[in-house]
């Protein structure tokens, strides 16, 4: 018997538990969105664009900066930066 045979069934659960925390937490995306048009109002909701835009940016900026930090610290260190950053907000 091939030593694959095993290892859809072995993985199975740790994949499932992965989507499911990731459903959990792509909730408050919706609900972050929301609160950011309720905060504009009805006479700066035009501007949501723009602040859209800048997340995807920002977005982008920290993925490489993490992506740097993983290749030159090591791979723990981005949950320090994540916590640390975390902390601050």
């Amino acid at each position: 018997m091939p030593h694959w045979v095993g290892l859809p069934c072995a993985t199975f659960p740790y994949i499932l538990a992965i989507m499911v925390a990731m459903a959990f937490f792509a909730v408050g995306g919706g609900v972050l969105d929301a609160y950011t048009l309720d905060l504009l109002g009805d006479e700066r909701r035009g501007e949501y664009g723009r602040y859209r835009l800048w997340l995807a940016v920002s977005w982008g900026i920290g993925n490489a900066l993490m992506g740097w930090v993983a290749d030159h610290l090591g791979f723990d260190y981005n949950f320090v930066v994540s916590g640390a950053l975390n902390l601050l907000a």
